[in-house]
């Protein structure tokens, strides 16, 4: 009986690590996530099936073997060659964001971890990497960016996205000496345009608006629907006395859109200016303080007449 007991317990001994492979091969092919094994050097030694999914591969032989930086964004591989060393120095990576490539090259974003395998004396048996595509999350955090700081009905810039571009732009300009204008534009008679002919009228107005602002600004100035029938412009670079040619350009193109879209009603705007340059430096609210006083001493002046 002792000889038998010793025969059993020799043979689970000497199947555990059969047992214990083959386990570990099932979970990790369970798992939801790329699971793929690297050198320190770079080179992939193991992955699960997850992993032909993810980088959009057909055999693991197109993988296995490779180096993991051939599957890595250019731009991101310092950041990922310096995570990976202090992986291998036995720190933990915990969920951080890589922009990838799979196998034709087009770039997806990916949510990586890494660990350790210890090894039998000082050598270690590799890094661990978890991945799984974060593409999805990534577009909809970028929409909902775009959402907070883009004017749904005109697609410009809103209050939000104006300020955080602006200020960007007064920073540098500052530093650079440029000069910059802000333009405060006021629609004119948006009011009866809704209670004549519906809002949905006076949104069709305020898109042509935003339309003919696109036309005559250039794509590197910062154009917003400030909020309600309000608009406003940073235009970059202006050198002194041409601020008047863009505004003779805006009213052109004011003047093609009322005659082109035959409306029953007439686009008109009421405008105001301030300037910054090097001489008379400003602040953003400064600047939009001046812009809209003297653009509602416009629009007085239209009514009094």
């Amino acid at each position: 009986m002792p000889a038998r007991r010793d025969f059993v317990e020799q043979g689970t001994a000497l199947e555990a690590p059969k047992v214990s492979e083959t386990l570990y091969r099932s979970i990790v092919e369970m798992l939801p996530n790329a699971i793929v094994i690297i050198q320190p050097d770079g080179s992939i030694t193991a992955a699960n099936s997850q992993t032909l999914d993810l980088f959009g591969l057909k055999s693991l032989s197109d993988f296995l073997g490779r180096n993991v930086f051939d599957f890595i964004l250019p731009e991101e591989r310092d950041r990922v060659e310096s995570d990976l060393g202090r992986v291998a120095m036995s720190e933990k990576l915990h969920n951080q964001e890589y922009r990838l490539l799979r196998k034709d090259r087009t770039p997806f974003w990916a949510e990586v971890s890494g660990y350790l395998i210890p090894g039998t004396g000082e050598k270690p048996k590799g890094i661990l990497v978890t991945a799984r595509d974060i593409s999805k999350r990534k577009s909809m955090e970028e929409n909902l960016r775009n959402l907070s700081v883009t004017d749904e009905l005109t697609g410009l810039y809103n209050r939000r996205g104006f300020s955080l571009a602006a200020e960007q732009e007064l920073k540098h300009a500052h530093r650079t000496k440029a000069d910059l204008v802000l333009l405060f534009y006021d629609m004119d008679k948006l009011k009866a345009i809704n209670d004549n002919y519906g809002h949905a009228e006076g949104d069709e107005a305020l898109k042509a608006a935003a339309a003919a602002l696109r036309s005559t600004f250039r794509a590197s100035d910062i154009i917003a629907r400030w909020g309600g029938d309000e608009f406003t412009v940073l235009a970059l670079d202006v050198p002194k006395g041409s601020i008047s040619v863009l505004q003779h350009r805006f009213d052109e193109t004011l003047e093609r859109l009322n005659g082109a879209m035959g409306m029953r009603y007439h686009i008109s705007f009421s405008v105001g200016m301030a300037r910054c340059d090097f001489e008379h430096p400003l602040m953003l609210q400064e600047m939009l303080r001046i812009a809209d006083a003297a653009m509602y001493r416009k629009k007085l002046g239209k009514r009094i007449r």
